[in-house]
């Protein structure tokens, strides 16, 4: 589950999104209230798990008189739970944690990854009003998801024709992450010399299209030139070291503009499974950049950003999306930090690359009608790396025999291509790929894959330690 840090982060300023929903108050007495909120966590379920923010208006901003002074026990993990085992149609966990923001207690409802099998309403419930033609609040087999409106803002809705291949993608999904567990323990006796001696002798897949990587790495470049242009317009420097991502999805998107719509789609498409995760920002839809490409938008710590971070991004509706942070080993992000510009944590690296692809994957697949026609291609760097150690800040029990390692190059680069209807069960191997060139920077360090998939699904399934 995440942590009280992310939880904090998530609610400084939220915005409704796929995996993210928004009620100004919910009191539970009420069985009308009652009803929104078991529609509200059996579509979160649907799309995957998400999160549940109760006291805040549509637009992010915190409505404290909606928190009743008996918040604690109306919202108990156990009243919620019960509630839902009453209404649906599959067991599932829930966790209701409570953040603090300006001296008031937020209930947030945390519904977990995972789904198999669509959750539906497992009977009618009933109004308060008993009397003859009222209809139900909800009835039996409805099921309910989170879905993309003709402006492309998120809603809980009864799932919709064109919205099933979505869920039984996710469910198809869960369960081929499964199966891929289940083979990972099988093979884990056999004799490892003669399996890869059988792989040799399969037929090798299809080169990644030169021509794509090549577009994601101009538009990398161009998106980091439009980047330092910003910083000298507005009296910045760059950071000691910096993260940057680009995703280019092939063929290009045709059907979108730069406008308001489009921003509406990446704020619904981001599964935000972080607390400040990329291609996102505070009321950013209403400070962006608009061009006749594309849109951008710069938040520096002046600009009151929640991490204190200095961020770049830009999009275009070709579809095509550059991100650009400060190392958060350089920043105020943890409470306790090493010394500026002398470090490089591997479990952030991993969190930020995994976070990055299922991003990618989620507004790709909102983008384009038929993901299994497209690609996506990816460029990572790390710069600003030289006379660094690697280590594990984040969670110091992590130390798997660094001994100090040190970078000797300055930058780093890895290029990949990603077809766009690989399930999130396929992100762990991507992330390997991604950060093995710049573990290796670490006087050669190679990483457990085993960790690196423990990492990833911690981002993937919401559960931070």
């Amino acid at each position: 589950m995440p942590s009280n840090e992310e939880l904090k982060a998530l609610i400084r300023e939220p915005r409704e999104s796929l995996n993210m929903e928004l009620k100004r108050a919910l009191d539970l007495t009420k069985k009308e209230d009652t009803s929104k909120l078991i529609k509200a966590c059996l579509a979160l379920r649907n799309r995957n798990g998400g999160h549940l923010l109760i006291g805040f208006h549509d637009d992010g901003s915190p409505n404290p008189a909606a928190i009743p002074s008996n918040a604690k026990d109306m919202f108990h993990t156990d009243e919620v739970q019960l509630i839902l085992s009453r209404h649906s149609s599959e067991p599932f966990e829930l966790e209701v944690r409570f953040v603090e923001h300006d001296g008031v207690g937020y209930p947030i409802i945390i519904i977990p990854s995972g789904v198999k099998t669509p959750v539906a309403v497992k009977a009618n419930y009933p109004k308060e009003n008993q009397a003859q033609n009222i209809p139900f609040l909800l009835v039996e087999h409805a099921v309910y998801f989170r879905s993309l409106n003709s402006n492309n803002i998120a809603s809980t809705t009864l799932i919709r024709r064109q919205d099933w291949p979505d869920l039984m993608q996710i469910c198809f999904d869960n369960r081929e992450a499964d199966i891929g567990r289940f083979i990972r323990r099988q093979l884990s006796n056999i004799d490892l010399p003669q399996f890869v001696e059988a792989l040799r002798s399969l037929p090798e897949l299809a080169p990644q299209s030169e021509i794509d990587i090549n577009q994601a790495t101009a538009f990398h470049l161009d998106s980091r030139e439009r980047f330092l242009k910003r910083l000298q317009e507005e009296k910045l420097s760059m950071p000691p070291g910096y993260w940057e991502a680009t995703f280019v999805i092939s063929p290009p998107v045709q059907e979108y503009n730069a406008n308001e719509r489009f921003m509406n789609l990446i704020i619904s498409a981001n599964p935000r499974l972080t607390g400040d995760p990329p291609w996102t920002g505070p009321s950013y839809v209403k400070r962006a950049d608009f061009t006749q490409s594309s849109c951008e938008f710069l938040h520096h710590p002046a600009a009151r950003h929640p991490s204190g971070q200095l961020d770049f991004w830009r999009a275009s509706p070709a579809g095509r999306f550059y991100h650009c942070r400060a190392l958060e080993e350089d920043t105020e992000v943890f409470p306790v930090q090493p010394p500026e510009g002398q470090a490089l944590d591997f479990s952030i690296a991993i969190f930020r690359a995994a976070e990055v692809l299922a991003i990618a994957l989620s507004i790709g697949r909102s983008m384009v009608s038929e993901p299994i026609n497209h690609t996506l291609s990816f460029v990572f760097t790390w710069t600003g790396l030289k006379d660094r150690k690697l280590g594990c800040w984040a969670d110091p029990g992590r130390a798997p025999g660094l001994g100090g390692r040190q970078a000797i190059d300055d930058a780093v680069c890895c290029k990949l291509a990603v077809p766009l209807d690989s399930p999130n069960s396929t992100i762990a191997q991507y992330v390997q790929r991604v950060t093995a060139p710049l573990f290796a920077a670490f006087g050669g360090f190679e990483l457990d894959p085993s960790v690196t998939e423990d990492l990833t699904r911690q981002v993937i399934e919401r559960r931070f330690r």
